[in-house]
Formats: structure tokens, C-alpha cells, sequence
């Protein structure tokens, strides 16, 4: 199964191609830093998510800086 999407509004979902949607975290993030959420995206990465084809997010710094880092094809 490919995951396409994350959204990263403090709950991490995936979503297939038929837009059934998986929780795959809920993390309270209270600052923008981008170690903390390439830490959970890193853990992600070892329990087996595959990189997304593609990120919906807001304009947080640190979440932006944490997807290219972590899923570079992400953009």
C-alpha cells in the first residue's frame, strides 16, 4: 500500500488511494521545532511507514523543515 498523504496538524494520518485514512500518531507539538517532528517522523519511518507521495500542511516552519528532511519527495 502507498501512503500518499500526511497531515500534520498534530494527528499524522495517512490516506490511500481510496481515501481510507489510518491515525498514525497524535502528538501534542506546542513549539514549531523541527527536531521533535523529524524525531516522530524517523520513528514512523522505522515501524514502517513508506515515504509520502505528497504532505498537506500548514505554514509551520519547523513541520516544513521536518518533511524535507525526512520525506524529501514529499514536495
Amino acid at each position: 500500500m502507498k501512503d500518499p498523504v500526511i497531515d500534520g496538524s498534530n494527528s499524522y494520518l495517512r490516506v490511500n488511494e481510496q481515501g481510507h485514512r489510518d491515525i498514525l500518531a497524535v502528538e501534542p507539538m506546542l513549539d514549531e521545532l523541527e527536531e521533535r517532528r523529524s524525531q516522530l517522523f524517523q520513528s514512523l519511518l522505522n515501524h514502517g511507514l513508506k515515504p509520502p507521495l505528497r504532505a498537506v500542511l500548514n505554514a509551520n516552519i519547523g513541520l516544513i523543515a521536518a518533511i524535507r528532511e525526512s520525506f524529501s519527495g514529499a514536495f
